[in-house]
């Protein structure tokens, strides 16, 4: 999405084109040398190394999620930093089924 400057449009990101192989573009701000040569990379990683390289992902983006939320949230308790990030990741409905003390709390931003 477009960035706001100054009340004009900037977008800081290389617009890529499809390549001519019709292959989708999987990264706009990456070069396609740079594509080719991290495709190379997963396609001669085993599965266990592919499911390794994900769970790591996975795992940075949770604990990013949880030092976002005790910023916002520096007195929560480490049970209810569990129920907003329940809250986040699975939404309002489901994180009160778990957790009731959500009840007395407004919604979360997303």
């Amino acid at each position: 999405m477009p960035l706001r400057h100054n009340g004009a449009m900037d977008d800081r990101r290389q617009q890529r084109a499809a390549p001519a192989t019709g292959r989708a573009v999987l990264s706009r701000d990456t070069t396609a040398e740079a594509e080719r040569r991290q495709v190379e990379v997963w396609r001669r990683m085993t599965t266990v190394e592919r499911a390794q390289v994900i769970d790591g992902a996975c795992r940075a983006a949770r604990a990013l999620a949880v030092a976002g939320l005790r910023e916002r949230h520096p007195d929560a308790s480490e049970r209810m930093v569990v129920a907003l990030y329940a809250e986040l990741t699975l939404g309002r409905d489901m994180a009160l089924k778990a957790y009731p003390e959500l009840a007395g709390r407004p919604p979360s931003a997303r």
